[in-house]
């Protein structure tokens, strides 16, 4: 079985030097390094790169057939068992999930749902950016830990105030996901919340692009962080911060 540290030798151009003739047989550890590399690379060789994933396509196959005949057959279907599935399935093909210990999750997951259902609401042709706008009415996203929210208290539940938040977003898509960071100037309020001049977005860390406060995805995203007065966003922000590991 292959180690980290040998992938590491394997993987590293200045470490060639391991493989000349003239190193082998004088270093033991040398010799098992490259005997457990080269039965990794026989096993392998004659497996078409189309298929090195397949082991993680069957289970995922798996898990999701069991759910889906369950789901079928019972007379109640089974919210949880589907989503377990789901999970088990992106799993076995390397996709990241959501941590089952995350804080507070549900507070973000209404934040996310209100998001998708108030971008549903808007057309392309209301924002700056209608690729970031399709991801978000189709619900192709995830707010990330990473966000600056806990600034909302100065607004959340309380009859008026503004503040400034940072969004952070990663948006799935076929190859490699994107991540943006949105900015948001807020003036908040029991009843109704605003977007104000000096909102921006970022994505990938690429040059900023400044929003008007009408935009449709500046509005679909405070639609989210202001449902029930901002509080499952700011409970959701104040849980992860507090989290093992978040502190800064």
């Amino acid at each position: 079985m292959l180690t980290l540290d040998d992938l590491e030798h394997f993987s590293d151009p200045s470490l060639t030097r391991l493989f000349s003739a003239g190193q082998r047989g004088k270093d033991p550890d040398t010799v098992a390094r490259i005997s457990r590399i080269l039965a990794c690379l026989n096993a392998c060789r004659d497996v078409p790169n189309s298929e090195l994933r397949e082991g993680g396509m069957v289970k995922a196959r798996h898990h999701l057939k069991a759910a889906l005949r369950n789901q079928r057959r019972s007379r109640r279907p089974d919210p949880e068992a589907l989503l377990e599935a789901l999970d088990l399935a992106l799993t076995a093909l390397g996709g990241a999930t959501s941590a089952p210990d995350e804080p507070q999750r549900e507070d973000r997951l209404e934040v996310e749902a209100e998001i998708q259902a108030a971008a549903g609401k808007w057309t392309y042709e209301d924002t700056l950016d209608p690729e970031l706008m399709g991801s978000l009415a189709r619900g192709e996203f995830e707010i990330l830990p990473s966000s600056e929210l806990t600034p909302l208290e100065d607004v959340a539940g309380k009859y008026g105030g503004s503040t400034r938040v940072n969004l952070d977003l990663i948006l799935d898509a076929e190859g490699p996901s994107d991540v943006v960071r949105v900015h948001l100037v807020i003036e908040g309020g029991l009843w109704r919340w605003g977007a104000q001049e000096g909102c921006c977005m970022s994505r990938n860390g690429e040059t900023v692009v400044f929003l008007p406060p009408e935009d449709a995805v500046v509005q679909a995203l405070l639609a989210g962080l202001a449902v029930r007065s901002g509080r499952p966003a700011l409970a959701w922000a104040e849980a992860v911060g507090a989290a093992p590991g978040q502190e800064d």
